[in-house]
């Protein structure tokens, strides 16, 4: 899934890859809101300003990049399978 808002604002409101998960995702905006998400590949987020996360985050098997400042909140959870290199 690619999202790019350009220099909108993007606003997640529901969990993405609850029941399946998505193959991967790419956020690109000027600011994103987001909700829990699940992936067996990468994700990758993009922001023009400094991201608040306050959700859960997985990847089975890529990796989770935040190109911007980022500021976890305290009910952020990033999980990587073990099983990886």
């Amino acid at each position: 899934l690619t999202i790019d808002a350009g220099t909108g604002a993007v606003t997640l409101d529901s969990a993405l890859g609850a029941t399946s998960k998505l193959a991967s995702i790419t956020v690109n905006s000027s600011s994103l809101a987001n909700t829990d998400i699940s992936t067996t590949g990468n994700q990758s987020y993009t922001t023009s300003s400094t991201m608040t996360i306050n959700s859960t985050l997985i990847s089975d098997s890529g990796d989770i990049t935040f190109n911007t400042a980022v500021i976890l909140g305290d009910n952020t959870i990033v999980t990587l399978r073990p099983d990886r290199d």
